[in-house]
């Protein structure tokens, strides 16, 4: 009995010096489209994008690192939202709806640039 009011002791304190922590801001992104803030190298792109629908099609776990390339590729260009839902995709090994995702973001740069 003595070791768990030594606990619960303890756990009080902590708690106690917790709650004199500030407040965290709320880090949620917002719902709306990303806006675009820089340009998108449109050829460099989708050759980026066809090597993650390979390794995709392949079941390879080289897609991470390959997305990772992709992000920065697309970093301020308004696609925040598809590389998100791509990325929860490929962390939840769902390659089949990955490979959609890809193909419909290709679709989507490729009317963009006018090719």
């Amino acid at each position: 009995m003595q070791h768990l009011t030594t606990f619960i002791q303890a756990l009080d304190d902590i708690l106690s010096s917790l709650s004199t922590l500030p407040a965290r801001e709320n880090t949620t992104l917002p719902e709306k489209p990303d806006a675009p803030t820089a340009t998108i190298r449109f050829e460099e792109v989708q050759d980026a994008l066809q090597i993650l629908n390979g390794h995709l099609q392949r079941g390879e776990l080289a897609a991470e690192e390959q997305l990772v390339a992709i992000e920065k590729l697309l970093a301020g260009t308004g696609f925040e939202k598809q590389l998100r839902e791509l990325a929860d995709l490929i962390e939840d090994i769902e390659y089949e709806g990955a490979v959609e995702r890809v193909k419909a973001l290709l679709a989507t740069l490729r009317q963009i640039s006018g090719g």
